[in-house]
């Protein structure tokens, strides 16, 4: 008999299913992904990925989203201070 241990733990039912299909693909079980977490956690004395909150909030990260596309925009009318822009304003 091995001595192994049981984990036990609730998660989303589209979540799992969708991971569970990730590892179907590169032909690893959901144990021996949870090993191999397991084993990276002792390795690293931690978890093994940077855990942190978003930088910014959902309406920022739409503003940053809407200037990045504006940015890509070859007819985008650029100025080179901003008496010129402006003026350009005032027309």
């Amino acid at each position: 008999m091995s001595n192994t241990g049981t984990v036990h733990a609730r998660i989303d039912a589209q979540l799992k299913a969708n991971a569970e299909s990730v590892l179907s693909d590169l032909g690893i079980s959901p144990t021996d992904a949870i090993n191999i977490y397991y084993r990276q956690i002792v390795f690293n004395q931690g978890i093994p990925f940077k855990l942190a909150r978003p930088r910014y909030n959902a309406e920022t990260e739409a503003a940053l989203l809407q200037a990045r596309q504006m940015l890509a925009d070859p007819n985008l009318k650029t100025f080179s201070n901003v008496d010129d822009m402006f003026a350009e304003l005032d027309k």
